[in-house]
Formats: C-alpha cells, structure tokens, sequence
C-alpha cells in the first residue's frame, strides 16, 4: 500500500494505493479516500517487453510510444497513458504533479 493526498472541496485527505500483483507484475491499482474507491487502473494488458497497455482511467490521452524509449527514462514514463497515472505509480520520486507531469511529457 502506498499513499498520497486527494484534495476534495479545499480540504486535504489520504489516498491509499493499493497494488494488486501476480509476482512482480502489478495488476490492478486503486485509489482509495475515506473508505471509497475513486479509480482503477487497469494493467493487465501492460508488458514488461514492448508490448502496449491500456488503462481504465477515464483520460484521453494516449499518446504513447512502443517499445523502449531513449536510455534516460528511468521511470518508464513512456508505458503511460496519461501523466495523472504515471504520477500515482511515483508519487514519491517527484516534488509535486507537475514535476511528474513534465518528466511523463518530455517522455513521450
């Protein structure tokens, strides 16, 4: 489980994450505030090698590359879909959305 913060009508919440695995390949990710899960992502489909993944985050965007990107992205930016995903799975390793969000796009 890991956690990071809603903002719901100015008031700040924890979010949990949890991970769904078989092995060391997630499957399912959730978003969960005050006791509701308010997303999923879907990963099955998502491959260590090459292969293209959807989500069942509602966002449009899928500009996405295949295959591997340029030897600079640590994160794997590139398998994301969307920055808002690739931010929930490294939350951790940014100082904020927005830095997450210009990693993910200068990914892409």
């Amino acid at each position: 489980m890991r956690h990071n913060t809603e903002m719901i009508n100015g008031k700040a919440y924890t979010a949990n994450l949890y991970d769904f695995k078989s092995g060391n390949k997630t499957i399912f990710t959730a978003r969960c505030v005050q006791g509701e899960v308010i997303q999923v992502w879907d990963k099955r489909d998502s491959a260590s090698s090459g292969s293209s993944s959807s989500s069942s985050s509602s966002g449009s965007s899928s500009k996405k590359s295949s295959g591997s990107s340029s030897g600079s992205d640590e994160y794997n930016a590139s398998n994301y879909d969307d920055p808002e995903e690739f931010y929930y799975d490294h939350y951790d390793d940014f100082d904020g959305y927005e830095d997450a969000e210009v990693y993910w796009e200068d990914a892409q």
